[in-house]
């Protein structure tokens, strides 16, 4: 029994000894890389090789580019595979687990994890996935990063839009189907053609040569049942569309602007802390309250309006010199008494 004990001692202090020169190993390892990768002049590097990446998959799609040069576009991609790699592991390394808590640094892991599969050169799709290194541009660019929490920040608005769109589908169809059905049933057969093809006539893709003027050859007042449907699909519901994306790309530069006077200010307070009158003097000030910061959606909405008075007065004064202007004509032209 002492010698098992012994044993399992001696085992735990092996162990033990591997995880500290492990952790050293580790701690040298985050040392060294951590000025690579916040280098500014190595995420460049990263967007420039994304960006040689993307031009040399589509290049590999074209047998007269590959037939001349498609030894030296695979040689290239496998540098840039290994660069890739290298900056994963190092960001990995450096971030801990700040890596897996951003959604970017995830995006980016599965981007390349899916390329670098063993037997991804033998299954064509997983072969045509490869070219999704491309979208690695998006998370490269902040700008264009910007744009996507936009679009994904807009997702539970456009749900109550999408699910108003779908009812005004399904009763247009039903009604195209009871309507058209008989006469026209390769278009308005059953609710699902009916769907299909007006989701082309919402798309404006050959709507009138395709699907209104056949149908105005028998049914002369059918554009009654489609314009309707043109101006609320695809001029009032897509526009919704389009306002609740800006409104949230709005709401994230307020934030981002919000966050950045909230750092300036605790800069500001460190700095006071530091140099402030208070320590200089031995007297503390009162603390006075801060002034809330305006809404600059405020102070646009008041700049709009100055305009529009300021547009106002001028058609005011326009107006009113067309009125000097007619009168001082009626009282220099004779009348017919005069002129007779």
């Amino acid at each position: 029994m002492a010698d098992i004990f012994e044993r399992l001692s001696g085992q735990y202090v092996g162990i033990r000894g591997y995880a500290v020169e492990l952790g050293k190993w580790y701690a040298r390892a985050k040392q060294l890389l951590a000025p690579i990768i916040d280098n500014p002049l190595f995420d460049r590097l990263v967007l420039v090789l994304i960006l040689v990446n993307a031009t040399t998959l589509g290049l590999e799609t074209s047998d007269v580019v590959m037939a001349r040069v498609g030894g030296l576009l695979h040689a290239i991609d496998q540098i840039i595979i290994l660069v890739f790699v290298f900056e994963l592991t190092a960001r990995m390394i450096v971030r801990g687990k700040a890596f897996w808590s951003d959604g970017w640094s995830i995006f980016d892991f599965l981007v390349v994890a899916i390329t670098i599969l063993p037997f991804a050169n033998n299954i064509s799709v997983l072969r045509a996935l490869r070219t999704i290194r491309a979208l690695r541009v998006i998370s490269a660019i902040p700008s264009m990063r910007r744009v996507v929490n936009g679009l994904f920040a807009a997702l539970p608005g456009m749900g109550s839009i999408v699910m108003l769109l779908g009812i005004i589908f399904y009763v247009f169809s039903v009604m195209a189907t009871n309507m058209f059905g008989t006469e026209f049933s390769k278009q308005f057969g059953d609710v699902g053609s009916s769907a299909f093809t007006l989701f082309q006539v919402m798309s404006l893709d050959g709507w009138a040569g395709d699907v209104v003027r056949p149908l105005m050859a028998r049914y002369p007042y059918a554009w009654m049942f489609f314009v309707p449907f043109i101006l609320l699909t695809s001029f009032t519901v897509l526009n919704l569309f389009i306002g609740i994306i800006v409104d949230a790309m709005q709401q994230q530069h307020y934030e981002r602007l919000g966050k950045t006077d909230l750092l300036a200010a605790k800069r500001m307070g460190k700095l006071e802390g530091l140099f402030g009158s208070e320590k200089s003097s031995g007297m503390a000030e009162p603390s006075r309250p801060a002034e809330p910061r305006p809404d600059p959606r405020f102070d646009t909405m008041m700049e709009e309006l100055r305009h529009l008075k300021d547009e106002i007065r001028s058609m005011a004064s326009a107006g009113n010199a067309l009125v000097a202007a007619a009168r001082d004509k009626a009282m220099i032209e004779p009348g017919p008494k005069d002129a007779g």
